[in-house]
């Protein structure tokens, strides 16, 4: 182990020697801690591949370890660090497809996704990323407008409220930016003054109840 040979050369490596001796003391402390220590190795290995670049070598390396761990069935601690190593590695790259999907970027949200996965095979979220990016702008897909209502697209170049805009949602929109935007408060655009007096009739005096 010290030597750094992990798994080769055969016959002349700490793994098959700490298996040795756990077959032949299946109860063997040392054995198991041996057995652990080399999968950490392979989980130092990876990180320093990934630091540089390397992720093919970082999912072989992290292979590895799962199959030197095998061998010690009970020793969920290696497995939770396997799993844990490849999460964070991926999670920079599922923030930059979170960033790149509420961008609408649908290239770069994938990328980034297909990223994640080969860092963390079994990631639900970057699963779960790339089948939402598969759905951004097309018909079906729902969203808001900063603040707004919820929208649904209806083709590529539009989409509709799910509901009328409410009073009282107006409101909000007028208290905060609204009046900011109008020399004065608009009226009524009825143009073909259907309605009697409608000139003096807005959004908060709509004359009906």
């Amino acid at each position: 182990l010290a030597a750094q040979r992990l798994t080769s050369p055969p016959g002349d490596n700490a793994f098959e020697r700490f298996r040795l001796a756990l077959r032949i003391e299946p109860k063997s402390k040392q054995a198991k801690q041996g057995i652990a220590d080399i999968a950490k190795k392979y989980i130092d290995f990876a990180e320093k591949n990934l630091a540089g670049g390397d992720i093919a070598q970082f999912d072989q390396y992290l292979k590895r370890a799962v199959d030197v761990d095998k061998v010690v069935p009970d020793d969920t601690d290696t497995a939770r660090l396997i799993a844990t190593t490849r999460q964070k590695a991926a999670a920079p790259w599922l923030e930059k497809g979170k960033t790149a999907g509420a961008a609408w970027d649908k290239a770069a949200a994938k990328a980034a996704y297909e990223k994640a996965l080969q860092l963390d095979p079994d990631n639900v979220l970057a699963r779960e990323g790339i089948k939402y990016v598969a759905t951004i702008g097309e018909p079906g897909f729902a969203f808001r407008d900063g603040s707004g209502p919820e929208l649904v697209v209806l083709d590529g170049k539009l989409a509709a409220a799910r509901h009328e805009v409410s009073r009282a949602e107006f409101r909000r929109f007028w208290n905060a930016a609204g009046h900011a935007q109008f020399a004065k408060e608009p009226e009524c655009g009825d143009r073909e003054k259907m309605f009697s007096g409608s000139g003096s009739r807005s959004w908060q005096k709509p004359g009906i109840e």
